[in-house]
């Protein structure tokens, strides 16, 4: 049987590395500023949102980041603000709120904040804001965030 140079070994593993990282894509999380923005009044207006979006990849940028609102929620015209330079926009009849850049919207083992207001919905339930990040290598991850509205206290 012939054995694998060393150097031929290093390189296979380098291969599977890479690999893998570009399957998997972009790992990201994400936290509000506050606790006290993961609840919100029934009915509430011009609420302000701010999170962080942490790229936790060691390879990849994310170009892209889109948070889509639950049903009842809406954005507030020109309340959108981050810590990035980015293009945004707004669907302007839907729930979606863009931020991109192709250049690198978040770099590698970075971070960014973004922020914007919304009216809230009449109901008292538990609502999900969906985050869904495009990297450079075009893998697409999502992740939700638990937003709960509670009824206003008299």
């Amino acid at each position: 049987m012939k054995r694998l140079k060393p150097s031929r070994v290093i390189f296979y593993l380098l291969f599977l590395l890479l690999f893998i990282s570009l399957v998997y894509g972009v790992e990201f999380d994400v936290k509000p500023q506050s606790p006290d923005q993961l609840s919100i009044k029934s009915g509430a207006r011009n609420w302000k949102f701010n999170f962080t979006v942490n790229n936790t990849n060691s390879t990849a940028s994310i170009i892209q980041l889109n948070i889509t609102l639950p049903e009842g929620f809406e954005f507030v015209n020109d309340s959108n603000s981050t810590s990035t330079i980015s293009l945004f926009e707004y669907d302007g009849v839907g729930r979606n709120l863009t931020w991109g850049n192709d250049s690198g919207l978040i770099d590698a083992n970075s971070f960014a904040w973004f922020s914007f207001n919304v009216d809230a919905p009449l109901a008292f339930k538990t609502f999900n804001l969906t985050f869904t990040v495009l990297d450079n290598s075009t893998i697409i991850n999502t992740t939700n965030i638990s937003i709960t509205v509670e009824p206003e206290v008299v």
